[in-house]
């Protein structure tokens, strides 16, 4: 007796260690399940395991074993025997089939109401996994988590036992992917991008479309070899539909419409070139052939009109309407027109609600079926003032998250990932109907293999929301890659530390097109100093991805890779050309001594060849990238901007080259301005991001500062512009636009406008300060420049002279918040260019928003 019973103290020791020892255990999933349980045991992975699924539909019936079968195949290298064994994984729908019934009558559970229509119970022992649902939703979505389950656990070739009780926070989880602006996804990468995303549990997509549709009412403005015919929008979503995610069609309806206007055939319908203009009956005759052929290739209920953004409405031939009904009514009028259209069409109209949040009283003038989108792309305090008007008008809504891909390298995640997590804590609390999250291509560098890490996550909060998880990386990297380290996500939190670097801030596509080689006859200017930090930053995240072991889906990691080289490129290349033109410089100097010049050139001539061969493997490898989930229409715009920096360095190259060759003939070194090698190191850092409207003709003579070209604006004193407004002086229409300058140094006005004699340009900016402080300014410009602070001038020099940097000093008042900063330039004749800096402040920048941290 006193030997059972120490047999059963010990078992149930055992049993207690063993339920603990799993207790411990954290299962990394994306999403992560709402409930977790761990049981005694666990279920061992091999080929001895049958699968019985029972569902209301054979096709759905035989795609959840396939899934199965291939995970098996994928994670463990072997396949499953085809005949009944002990041992089994078995799905169903509550209430599809008595004998599925039956099983479940096993495992009690009285809480199916509370799993709705997308949840599921996934039950692991021994020798049975179970997932139930009550739809066939709630059945992919457990073999998805069985799936991870399987992935995750695939070194030990056991699952332990659990039980899961799972149910999302939000009833739509969405993704857009904008393929308009940039690189668009082949065939092959949109079905894959679907089956990746379902894995995650995403259950809408749609693709952000301006002229990437091909019609046949409207052929002429789908651009060759890049756009989705109807065909291929519905077989994308047929393919989307199988894997649960509801594919909504999207076709851009108001503003940004430039990439149709653009053509001839349809430039009259244009309020300007951005915007397609109520003022016409032809433009909802185009709307409602392009809505006719479109939405039936669409099993939604929903199609997206976008309508964002709409800053050019009134400026042309819809101005008598605005002004005689208000643009609030003006707007809301066509979006009424569209709504007739489309639910006539059978579907219910989504779109963004930016106009509406600026302009409330919209709202009132709405049909309340219309699906709002209130967005916004940045980490906020408060994210209630985006929400709250929305649900109080009674209009359904989603909130759009941002992975911020625009004009960059590789997305800024710290933003990313806080801007998602704050807008699903506040989407939780008002119980809003769901999120779309967002990736933006606005530059059409970005590739979308570097946004799964931010897809993930948006994936994963939607689902279940928790901001400060801090499990999210070891989740992510075992759960969709099947790693065994978190080196990819660690070597992209490691790259985004260069968004905080003046040099590389934002991480901005831009730098990579700045011109480091100056024409021949003038300088270049460059600052040097964050380039070792970017050194060891990149060296650093090198150091970590090289031991990152994705088991799937392992060419995201090619494209990590392309970013570090990128950056290994720029933080190389910047300072060398700064120390071949420095080496250049001495050889000049002493050229009599003929052995110490030679080894100064060559030693120059190494540098910049160099750089030409590392740009080139760059270019190659960008090429490589693009291809592997794009088409190759739109490659061009970018590759053309790496022939253009190829050309200026293989230029110097040959320049240097032949300097050799005649110095070893004798001859005297020409100065290194001949040889486009003028390029020294600069301090400080100047503002590039502008926007600017066309140059202005000079009437009044030179010093002419009583002619305010923008009084159709409400005069220079109250001239804040946005990108894209327009405006007219003289009958003539001007646009403002984003310039980034390619120097470091000087904003080459000359470069920039067709005329540079008897002319007027203006550049805008934003500075953004956090307390009232007056600092310290310094411009240069040649000719005349005046400078206006919120409106107020506070500085003028209407001298005719060349430009030199930093000639003129000022002081400006800045106050707490945003300030508007605009700067007047006038040329008689001859170079036209300006300088602008803050030199006693650090900034960081993004476009033309400046803002002052110390």
């Amino acid at each position: 007796m006193k030997k059972t019973g120490l047999y059963i103290t010990l078992v149930l020791f055992l049993s207690m260690l063993m339920q603990n020892t799993f207790a411990q255990q954290k299962l990394t999933l994306v999403p992560n399940p709402r409930e977790i349980s761990f049981k005694t045991g666990s279920f061992e992975l091999n080929e001895e395991i049958s699968i019985q699924v029972f569902v209301n539909d054979r096709e759905e019936e035989l795609f959840l074993i396939e899934q199965i079968q291939k995970e098996f195949s994928q994670s463990l290298g072997f396949n499953l025997k085809g005949h009944k064994t002990n041992r089994q994984i078995i799905v169903g729908v509550k209430g599809a089939d008595k004998e599925f019934d039956k099983i479940l009558n096993r495992f009690s559970y009285s809480s199916y109401n509370k799993l709705g229509k997308e949840g599921y119970r996934l039950v692991v022992t021994t020798d049975l996994i179970l997932i139930a649902a009550n739809s066939e939703k709630g059945t992919f979505y457990g073999v998805q988590t069985l799936k991870q389950l399987i992935r995750t656990e695939r070194l030990k070739n056991e699952i332990p036992a659990l039980e899961i009780i799972d149910w999302p926070d939000l009833e739509i989880r969405g993704m857009m992917d904008d393929i308009s602006r940039g690189p668009v996804p082949t065939k092959e990468y949109m079905y894959q991008q679907i089956e990746r995303m379902a894995e995650m549990k995403v259950n809408m997509l749609t693709y952000y479309t301006q002229d990437v549709v091909k019609t046949e009412s409207h052929p002429a403005f789908a651009p060759p070899g890049g756009a989705l015919d109807i065909k291929e929008w519905s077989e994308l979503a047929e393919y989307a539909k199988k894997y649960h995610i509801d594919l909504v069609g999207n076709f851009q309806s108001f503003g940004h419409f430039d990439q149709i206007l653009k053509h001839p055939e349809y430039a009259h319908l244009g309020e300007s070139g951005m915007l397609l203009s109520p003022a016409f009956e032809e433009s909802y005759e185009l709307l409602e052939d392009i809505y006719t052929e479109m939405i039936p290739a669409f099993h939604s209920d929903y199609f997206h009109i976008n309508s964002d953004e709409t800053f050019d409405l009134g400026s042309g031939a819809s101005k008598a309407m605005v002004d005689s009904l208000g643009e609030s009514v003006v707007y809301a009028n066509h979006i009424k027109r569209i709504h007739k259209i489309i639910t006539k069409l059978g579907k219910k109209v989504m779109m963004w609600g930016d106009i509406a949040l600026d302009h409330p009283e919209i709202l009132d003038m709405l049909p309340k079926d219309i699906i709002l989108i209130t967005w916004g792309y940045d980490i906020f305090d408060d994210y209630a003032p985006r929400i709250t008007p929305f649900k109080e008008a009674g209009f359904t809504q989603l909130v759009s998250t941002g992975i911020l891909n625009s004009f960059s390298t590789i997305p800024d995640f710290n933003i990313a990932l806080g801007n998602i997590g704050g807008f699903m804590a506040e989407s939780k609390k008002q119980e809003v109907w769901g999120m779309l999250n967002t990736v933006w291509d606005d530059g059409g560098f970005a590739l979308f293999s570097k946004d799964w890490y931010g897809v993930a996550y948006a994936a994963d909060q939607s689902w279940n929301s928790a901001p400060n998880d801090e499990s999210y990386d070891t989740r992510f990297n075992r759960a969709v890659y099947g790693s065994t380290n978190n080196a990819l996500s660690e070597a992209i939190l490691k790259l985004n530390e260069l968004a905080g670097l003046k040099s590389t801030e934002k991480m901005n596509e831009d730098i990579l097109w700045d011109s480091v080689i100056p024409e021949k006859g003038n300088q270049v200017l460059i600052n040097i100093e964050d380039w070792a930090k970017v050194q060891s930053i990149v060296e650093e995240a090198q150091s970590i991805l090289q031991t990152y072991d994705a088991h799937i889906y392992s060419s995201d990691v090619k494209y990590i890779q392309h970013t570090i080289d990128l950056y290994k490129f720029l933080a190389k290349s910047r300072p060398a050309v700064v120390e071949a033109s420095s080496l250049y410089s001495k050889a000049f100097e002493e050229q009599s001594n003929k052995i110490e010049a030679r080894k100064n050139l060559v030693e120059a001539f190494s540098l910049i060849k160099e750089s030409y061969d590392d740009l080139v493997t760059l270019k190659l490898d960008y090429e490589n990238v693009w291809v592997i989930e794009n088409r190759v229409y739109a490659l061009d715009r970018i590759t053309s901007k790496f022939d253009e920096q190829l050309k200026a360095f293989q230029s110097v190259k040959d320049l240097l080259l032949s300097t050799i060759y005649d110095f070893d003939k004798g001859q005297f070194l020409p100065a290194a301005s001949e040889l486009r090698m003028d390029i020294k190191e600069s301090k400080g850092w100047y503002f590039q991001g502008w926007l600017m409207c066309e140059a202005f003709p000079n009437l009044n003579g030179f010093a002419d500062p009583k002619t305010d070209h923008l009084a159709d604006m409400n005069g220079i004193e109250r001239t804040f512009p946005n990108v894209t407004e327009e405006f007219y002086f003289n009958g003539d229409k001007y646009r403002w636009r984003r310039v980034n300058t390619p120097y470091f140094a000087k904003v080459d006005l000359g470069e920039i406008h067709e005329e540079n004699k008897n002319v007027v340009g203006y550049a805008f900016a934003h500075i953004d300060i956090e307390e009232d402080r007056e600092v310290r300014a310094l411009v240069g410009s040649s000719d005349g420049v005046e400078v206006f602070l919120n409106g107020k001038q506070v500085h003028q020099n209407y001298t005719e002279r060349d430009f030199k940097l930093d000639e003129d000093e000022l002081i400006l008042p800045l106050k707490k918040g945003r300030n508007h900063l605009m700067i007047r330039v006038t040329n008689k004749d001859g170079e036209w260019a300006f300088s602008f800096q803050l030199p006693d402040s650090e900034m960081r920048s993004y476009k033309n928003r400046y803002k002052i941290i110390e």
